[in-house]
C-alpha cells in the first residue's frame, strides 16, 4: 500500500457511485449514509478496508438495529470500523454507539498533554486489557485540532470525532492484510497514558507508529 492512503468524505445524501472510487481504501460515514447502504453496495466496494462513523443523528431503535446491521456486514467483508465513542463524559459507561458496539474501535480524546478532557466519553473498561462492548479503545488527539472547515477554509476543533481519523487513518496505512489482525496491531503498538493500564478514557493508550 502507498505511503499516503487516500480518504473519500461521504457527505449525505449522496449516490453509492461517489463510493466507487479508484485505490480509496479509507471512507468516512455519516451515520445517515451508512444506515442506507445494502449488501449489495458493499460487495462493488472490495478495496475499502477501513470504515470510521461519525454521528449526525439520533438513534431510533429502528435506525440503530440497521445500523448494527451494516457493520456486522461490513466486518464480514473484511472491514475495520472505528467510531468516536462520544463527548457526554466524564462518568464511567457514558461511551455512545455505535462505538460502544464491540466490533467497533472506540476512540477517545485526549489533549497535547495525554490528559482526558472531561467531555470525552467513557466506557466501563475493567483493566483486562480485552476490549468488550461499552469499552474505550484507544485515546488520540482530539482537543484544538487543526481541520478543513466551510468555504476551503480551516479551522480548530475539539471532540473525539477529531480523535478518530488518527486511528482510522493509522489503521489503513499499517494495515496487516486483514482488519482482526490490523485491530491487534494497534493495540500492541499502543503505549499506556493517563491512568496506569486499561482504563475507562483512554482503553489501551495512544497507538504509535514504529
Amino acid at each position: 500500500m502507498a505511503n499516503i492512503v487516500p480518504e473519500t468524505w461521504v457527505p449525505w445524501p449522496c449516490p453509492s457511485s461517489q463510493l466507487l472510487l479508484s485505490g480509496t481504501k479509507w471512507v468516512t460515514f455519516e451515520t445517515q449514509y451508512l444506515i442506507l447502504l445494502t449488501k449489495s453496495t458493499w460487495s462493488v466496494i472490495e478495496e475499502v478496508i477501513v470504515m470510521e462513523m461519525i454521528y449526525q443523528l439520533v438513534f431510533t431503535t429502528q435506525r440503530y438495529f440497521q445500523l448494527l446491521e451494516e457493520i456486522n456486514y461490513a466486518v464480514e467483508e473484511g472491514v475495520l470500523p472505528v467510531a468516536a465513542a462520544g463527548n457526554d463524559g466524564p462518568i464511567d459507561g457514558s461511551i455512545d454507539y455505535p462505538g460502544a458496539y464491540v466490533k467497533i474501535i472506540a476512540v477517545g480524546a485526549i489533549d497535547s498533554t495525554e490528559s482526558v478532557p472531561d467531555w470525552s466519553s467513557r466506557g466501563i473498561n475493567n483493566g483486562d486489557y480485552v476490549i468488550e462492548e461499552k469499552e474505550v479503545e484507544f485515546g488520540n488527539p482530539g482537543v484544538s485540532i487543526e481541520s478543513t472547515y466551510n468555504n476551503g477554509c480551516y479551522a480548530y476543533g475539539n471532540g473525539t470525532s477529531m480523535a478518530t481519523p488518527h486511528v482510522s487513518g493509522l489503521a489503513a496505512k499499517l494495515w496487516q492484510g486483514n482488519a482482526a489482525d490490523t485491530r491487534v496491531y494497534l493495540q500492541n503498538i499502543a503505549i499506556d497514558i493517563w491512568t496506569t493500564g486499561d482504563d475507562t478514557a483512554t482503553g489501551l493508550g495512544l497507538p504509535i507508529a514504529e
